[in-house]
Order: structure tokens, then C-alpha cells, then sequence
């Protein structure tokens, strides 16, 4: 995670946890409910619904879709992930369906709670800390452009300048196809910063252009799902060479056999990509179509390598009608880019598919 990017998910703890007064509404709650499991036996139970009512609508209203991919890892590992947002909101929910037996209510709830202090407080330390050595604490960019960031991972790796090079050009085959299909210049998208560890390359556009690049993602994600299960199918196959070396022949055929149709497959869902993100193109430039192929193509072949896109969208709504239609609709997209790699487990360790039970 690049470091303005982790003092600025320190002030979205600040607005979105803090302000909000969430931990005042977490106490309210538990003091109530512990009240109701202290209480005599001849007593009523105290009623608790308006602080159950207030956690619940302040948790599910904490705006999620302004962190990135990294942000979000790094509230998952945390533990905050679950604890926040709809997923927060539906937890809760469960919660609250086990109210026979209060006390485990109570225990439930403070342990959120707990989890939320803990993460409250070392964010505080970590702005505090941060803040005087960064020379800003905001993106700088023209108006009507997004961020994005590109992430080399996996096979899609960085080691060498050469790798570099040849990443180089294929994203300059990326912006350049993209842009000219949507008819912009290829100009318009600037790089303005790049960091390392995976190596994060940071790239501004237009809304226009990362509607497109994030259409080609989702796109490219929903085909991955049976690109996934031919990728896992090959590494079980040659797991299992080593295991019955009697078969290892046959099972080094078979490997081999599915590593030419995940090919295939992938070329299949890059005319399956292509034709889908060209017709959502309002506009579309005709005479840029190969371009925009190879685009499209280098797209497919860098994200089924490792490689990941992510945009971050800052929540201001200080723009006019235009700005935040596109604000909305980047949101809404990566929203669904973000669950997709979730159910890839493209930002965690992926797990081989289960054979269903016959």
C-alpha cells in the first residue's frame, strides 16, 4: 500500500468510525443489553430497541466504496472487513436472530466492538505519526479524472527492467486502444506514481476511459471463474503425477492437454471480452477496432497472469451532475470488480476447486 493511500484509509477511519460516534453507539447498546443480563429475576427486561436500531443504521451506512483493494485488505486483515458496511449490517443481523440467549449477544457484539477501539486507536497513532512526513495528503489530478492503479503480481510480475519494458508496452497497447476506441487522446491518461512490493503503477484518465478499463475487468473477472477451474484442474493433474508416479505419463498428457484448451479458452474469452466492452461504447471509433483488440487482449493476458486494476474514488460531492453520475456509476462497477475477485480469491491465496459428490 502506498503511504498516501494509508494516511488517507487513517481519515476515512476518522470520518466514517469516529465521527460518526460508532463506538458511543456500540456502548449505549452494550450497556443496555448487559443491564438486561445483570437484571433480577423479578425485573422487566429494559427495552433496547432504539440502540439496537441506531448500530444497525450507523453501521450499515459506513461508505465502503471510496477504499481501494488494498485499503479493504487491509481492514480484512484486521478483522474490520466483517465488522463494517453490508457485510457489518448482516452481521449484526445474525447476531441479533440469537436473542433468547442475551449474554451471548453481549459477548458477540463486544467483541466487535473491541475490534473496532483496537483499530480506531492504532489508526489515530498512525496519522499522528504519518502526517509530518508527507509533502500531501490528497491525490492531485484534473477534474473529471480518476485514479487507478495497476498491480504487477503474480506471473504478472516486475523483476527486472526488462520486465519492465515489456509491461511498458503492452499497457501503452492498453491506454492507447482504450482511448482511441472512446474516442479521447491517448495523452489524457497520465501516469503519476508508481510504488514497489508487487509494484503499484498509479495512472489517471478520464471517467469515460475507466468506465471502459473497469468494464473490461468485470468482464474479464466473470470469465475467469471457468478460466480458474482449467487453471486448478492443470495443477492438480501435475500434483498428481508426482503422487502415482506409475501414472506419471498419463497424467503429464492430460496436464498438457488442459493447458492447451486453458489457452484456447482464453483466447475464446478475449473475442468474448472484445465484443462485449466494444458494444457499451458509446461512440465507438471503428477505425480504432484493432487497437482496441490488442487492448483488449493485453488487458485479459495481464490479468490472468496475477496482474490486478483497481480505481480509488474519493467521496467528495462538491462536483457538478456529470462528475458525480460518473462518480456513481465507477462506484457501482468496482463495487461488483471487487466481489468478483473476492469469489476469485484473486487478492488472497487461491484454493482449488472441490469435485462435486456424484
Amino acid at each position: 500500500m502506498q503511504s498516501l493511500e494509508l494516511y488517507q484509509l487513517t481519515q476515512w477511519v476518522d470520518k466514517e468510525l469516529v465521527k460518526t460516534e460508532l463506538l458511543q453507539k456500540y456502548t449505549n447498546l452494550i450497556n443496555v443489553l448487559n443491564a438486561n443480563v445483570q437484571r433480577r429475576n423479578n425485573h422487566a427486561i429494559q427495552p433496547f430497541e432504539q440502540q439496537k436500531k441506531a448500530l444497525l443504521e450507523c453501521v450499515k451506512g459506513i461508505n465502503m466504496n471510496m477504499l481501494s483493494g488494498s485499503q479493504l485488505k487491509s481492514l480484512n486483515m484486521a478483522g474490520m472487513y466483517e465488522n463494517v458496511g453490508e457485510k457489518g449490517f448482516s452481521k449484526l443481523i445474525k447476531i441479533f436472530s440469537n436473542i433468547i440467549d442475551i449474554a451471548q449477544v453481549v459477548a458477540e457484539i463486544s467483541k466487535m466492538n473491541s475490534i473496532t477501539v483496537q483499530w480506531i486507536q492504532q489508526n489515530n497513532a498512525l496519522a499522528l505519526a504519518m502526517k509530518p512526513f508527507l509533502n500531501k495528503t490528497e491525490y492531485d489530478y484534473p477534474e473529471g479524472h480518476y485514479l487507478a492503479r495497476v498491480i504487477f503480481d503474480n506471473d504478472a510480475y516486475v523483476n527486472s527492467f526488462e520486465d519492465l519494458l515489456g509491461w511498458s508496452d503492452e499497457w501503452r497497447h492498453i491506454t492507447r486502444g482504450i482511448s482511441i476506441a472512446i474516442n479521447e487522446q491517448p495523452d489524457e491518461v497520465k501516469l503519476v506514481g508508481g510504488g514497489k512490493g508487487s509494484f503499484i503503477v498509479e495512472l489517471t484518465a478520464t471517467g469515460v476511459f475507466i468506465l471502459t478499463l473497469g468494464n473490461i475487468v468485470k468482464v474479464t473477472l466473470d470469465c475467469m471463474l471457468k478460466y480458474r477451474q482449467l487453471e486448478m484442474k492443470t495443477l492438480e493433474l501435475k500434483k498428481m503425477k508426482e503422487d502415482f508416479l506409475i501414472f506419471k505419463d498419463d497424467f503429464e498428457e492430460d496436464a498438457t492437454r488442459l493447458e492447451d484448451r486453458k489457452e484456447k479458452y482464453r483466447d475464446h474469452m478475449k473475442d468474448i471480452i472484445f465484443k462485449g466492452a466494444k458494444e457499451r461504447i458509446k461512440g465507438f471509433n471503428k477505425k480504432a477496432e484493432a487497437e482496441f483488440r490488442k487492448a483488449v487482449s493485453s488487458l485479459v493476458d495481464f490479468m490472468t497472469k496475477g496482474g490486478d486494476v483497481d480505481c480509488v474514488i474519493d467521496d467528495s460531492t462538491e462536483e457538478g451532475d456529470d462528475i458525480l453520475g460518473t462518480k456513481e456509476a465507477l462506484k457501482v462497477d468496482f463495487a461488483e470488480i471487487r466481489a468478483l475477485k473476492e469469489c476469485l480469491s484473486i487478492e488472497g491465496e487461491c484454493e482449488p476447486l472441490k469435485e462435486e459428490d456424484e
